[in-house]
């Protein structure tokens, strides 16, 4: 018998999101991806990021639909997109209230800028723009995710993802080797292309309230037996979370309740019974499904 009267949510699929709050914690991922809980506050820096993105996207596919002829309308349309994402600046003394609209509209211009100079160079053509997938792993089990850009450089096929970060350092470009997200879309990028992918271009936009915005880019590539370790990996943590689920037990993995300046459930696990842990979801979260499909649907984004 479930602990828990919440519904809980049978997913079909599993993404880079879900796997890696599982290897952090399992509990949070069950919270979080299987009883589907968010917090009920707003977080300026992820929809500063989904903003940002879906400013990319209009932008970018626009112009491809458009037959790769540019105009600036293309960048019109992308930032109209963001500003409704991101309709307010945040409250004035929150620790982010640097985010504002206003530098949001000078981070989208300089991206734009940024792009321009690529297609005047030539060496870079985007083939697709925010591209879902869900592709069967050996097992059969299902892996999905979302590819910000597939793009073809000096003849070569690469994945390109945007990150928006305010942390940056010589050290940063190590986070992406190794990093299970990036082996992911290779390994899908040539799944769903049927052809050898070089690697993954990450575009990094930095902003500080002193500094940026700043874009830095970082290359990594992936070999045949880094791809196929990160395919046993997937296959063994879908086995974990297969086992939790059959046995209704949800490990804490406690080194990982301060990650990200304090797990937002932390408090719902100091509670002795189930009953009392659900009143507390049902008190201090928000009903929020993840869909890697569609990831601006999410509610309940943690500050």
């Amino acid at each position: 018998m479930p602990k828990t009267s919440l519904p809980i949510l049978h997913r079909e699929s599993l993404d880079n999101s879900i796997i890696g709050t599982h290897g952090r914690c399992p509990r949070k991922a069950y919270y979080n991806y299987f009883l589907n809980r968010g917090h009920s506050g707003v977080s300026y820096p992820l929809k500063f990021g989904e903003a940002f993105h879906k400013y990319r996207e209009i932008m970018i596919s626009s112009y491809i639909e458009s037959g790769y002829k540019w105009g600036l309308s293309h960048a019109m349309a992308g930032y109209q997109a963001a500003f409704d994402i991101y309709p307010e600046d945040p409250p004035i003394g929150h620790k982010r209230d640097w985010q504002t609209l206003g530098r949001l509209k000078t981070t989208m211009e300089v991206a734009t800028a940024h792009f321009m100079n690529e297609m005047q160079m030539g060496s870079r053509k985007v083939l697709y723009t925010e591209q879902p997938f869900t592709l069967s792993l050996p097992s059969g089990r299902l892996f999905g995710g979302r590819m910000d850009e597939i793009l073809e450089w000096n003849g070569k096929l690469w994945v390109r993802d945007y990150k928006t970060t305010a942390r940056m350092g010589p050290t940063y470009g190590n986070k992406f080797d190794p990093d299970n997200q990036m082996t992911g879309y290779t390994w899908a990028a040539r799944q769903l292309s049927g052809r050898p992918v070089a690697g993954v271009i990450i575009q990094s936009i930095y902003n500080t309230k002193t500094k940026g915005p700043e874009i830095h880019e970082f290359l990594t590539t992936r070999s045949e037996g880094i791809i196929d370790q990160w395919i046993e990996s997937i296959e063994a943590e879908y086995d974990e979370i297969e086992t939790h689920i059959e046995k209704d037990v949800w490990p804490m993995r406690t080194a990982a309740c301060d990650d990200f300046g304090g797990c937002m459930f932390r408090e719902a696990c100091q509670f002795d019974h189930w009953k009392d842990i659900e009143n507390w979801l049902l008190s201090n979260t928000t009903e929020s499904v993840w869909d890697y499909t569609n990831p601006t649907e999410e509610k309940g984004n943690v500050d």
